[in-house]
């Protein structure tokens, strides 16, 4: 598949999630929304035959790896084919009713965000052979999951925390995800998966240690779980780092190495309501996104 076919698929992607006619109805709203500024940068490129004109184009080389990532989550929700770049019938992300949702969140901004978090994680667990079940209730958790290496189900429910919010948010929505774990009503392990994402500054330099932010919200997560909201078994937190690499070596035919990785860290109950035991390696999540732009 060449580069202009690439981004031609890219565009579709986002197209059969929204419906052609919304990004072509012209609406100031949409000017600003992750969706629309995605699209766009797919049909700017499609213009340019798939060619990127650097340093110019250099701000735009996180946001494609963006729209690499979040697409082939899509596809992987909706349990189509990564490799063709082509997305299932969208009931697979759920009934009418979760649909209903789904369609109507990601026409705003922030909800657009939320939503991507919810099937980033499902998306994960699909792609390793694990049953979800999407809900669609005002106070339940957002999906149960069935895993093979445990007989109990596996709830979650998923938060994404935006950058403007405060440390203190980080409290309140642990507490709501475990209130919504417990109407469940079941023995379960409960998982609120808080997306960090917009709140973690990009690394100068590509390393697997935990950053320093992150950390913060480690201790601020284990300070919501002590001696409290037992439903919760684990808070998973996650987060996106993208490093750009410049070759400046005369010759080099990929002046420009592009990585993109979701990386998660879990922070336990030390007091669950359930004691039900799941390894981390089936808890977290670990995508990444390569591509080079050679010359």
């Amino acid at each position: 598949m060449d580069q202009t076919a690439f981004f031609a698929a890219q565009k579709n992607i986002l197209e059969s999630l929204f419906g052609k006619e919304w990004f072509h109805v012209a609406h100031a709203s949409r000017q600003g929304h992750p969706a629309y500024v995605r699209w766009s940068l797919c049909k700017d490129l499609l213009e340019k035959d798939g060619n990127l004109r650097l340093p110019d184009d250099e701000p735009k080389l996180h946001a494609i790896a963006e729209v690499i990532l979040d697409n082939a989550l899509i596809i992987q929700a909706t349990q189509g084919n990564v490799q063709k770049l082509t997305i299932a019938d969208l009931a697979n992300l759920g009934d009418d009713s979760v649909l209903a949702r789904l369609r109507g969140e990601i026409k705003n901004h922030g909800g657009f965000l939320s939503v991507m978090s919810e099937i980033a994680y499902a998306a994960w667990h699909i792609s390793h052979g694990d049953y979800v079940e999407a809900y669609e209730q005002p106070s339940a958790a957002d999906f149960r999951i069935c895993n093979h290496e445990i007989n109990d189900p596996i709830i979650v429910d998923c938060k994404r925390i935006d950058e403007k919010s405060n440390d203190q948010r980080i409290a309140k929505v642990i507490q709501k995800a475990n209130k919504q774990i417990k109407y469940m009503d079941q023995r379960a392990f409960g998982i609120a998966a808080l997306d960090i994402s917009d709140r973690i500054n990009n690394p100068t330099d590509f390393s697997d240690d935990i950053p320093n932010r992150v950390k913060e919200h480690i201790a601020l997560a284990e300070k919501a779980i002590a001696g409290k909201n037992t439903s919760v078994n684990v808070v998973l937190l996650i987060w996106n780092d993208c490093l750009i690499h410049k070759d400046t070596q005369p010759g080099t035919r990929t002046p420009y190495w592009v990585a993109l990785r979701r990386r998660s860290v879990v922070v336990r109950q030390p007091e669950p309501r359930y004691a039900i035991e799941l390894n981390d390696e089936t808890i977290q999540v670990g995508n990444t996104v390569e591509y080079g732009i050679r010359t």
